[in-house]
């Protein structure tokens, strides 16, 4: 099974969730206050993008587990490379992290990983784009 013509929209929400998201993000958070803004940011766009796998894997008629094994099992489909991958995994488990600030949670090194999951997000919805595109000129959607 792959994607159904009405479920683009649903995709493109999430885009589109996730890009506000990121744009939203202030260039050098110092006040407490941005900073928390800053982690609901990152937390919403990576939990957007993370859906996004789900449904691409709900559309192949796989079953969902652990994001990390979403994602690796993109890569298993060729879908996505070992290197998204991974950066991929890593998003995920940041997001765990702004989620719970855990103890000895470093704000420092979040802040200095907003570009890494900027560009891992924006590389990821290009592949997505092109893995949709690819199945809708394919099927005639």
């Amino acid at each position: 099974m792959m994607p159904l013509p009405d479920r683009g929209e649903q995709y493109e929400e999430k885009f589109i969730s996730a890009v506000e998201a990121l744009e939203s993000i202030p260039d050098h958070p110092e006040l407490m206050l941005q900073k928390m803004d800053t982690f609901e940011k990152l937390h919403l766009s990576i939990e957007a993008i993370m859906d996004v796998a789900n449904m691409v894997l709900e559309d192949l008629g796989e079953i969902l587990g652990e994001d990390f094994e979403n994602l690796s099992r993109l890569e298993q489909l060729g879908i996505i490379d070992c290197i998204l991958a991974n950066k991929l995994i890593i998003c995920s488990g940041l997001m765990k992290l702004f989620d719970h600030r855990y103890d000895g949670f470093d704000d420092k090194l979040a802040l200095n990983s907003v570009a890494d999951i900027r560009e891992t997000i924006y590389c990821f919805m290009d592949v997505i784009d092109g893995y949709l595109e690819q199945y809708e000129g394919e099927n005639g959607y």
